[in-house]
């Protein structure tokens, strides 16, 4: 809510300028992204994560902000598949209830 209330009082050159950082932010994000998909090296993630968030975060407030954004939805989508592994693992672990 704080953010919404920050961008209210943004000129509407300050609003182009904020979604065109934020859509660069996500491009550098997604480029960080598809590095570590076809990254060979064990444990590269760690770098490439940070190096996406880096880029992003050098385009200004709408990089920072698609950086935060984007970084929490992946935390979230890695909890979940946690819980679901661990709940798989715990299935075939003691399969009769």
């Amino acid at each position: 809510m704080r953010l919404f209330t920050g961008i209210v009082f943004f000129t509407s050159e300050s609003w182009y300028s904020f979604f065109k950082e934020a859509v660069q932010g996500v491009g550098d994000l997604g480029r960080a992204y598809w590095d570590i998909m076809i990254s060979s090296h064990q444990d590269s993630n760690r770098y490439l994560y940070a190096r996406g968030n880096y880029d992003a975060a050098q385009r200004g407030p709408g990089g920072v902000w698609a950086a935060k954004l984007i970084r929490i939805s992946w935390a979230q989508g890695f909890e979940s598949s946690l819980a679901t592994q661990e709940a798989e693992v715990g299935d075939f672990l003691n399969p009769g209830g």
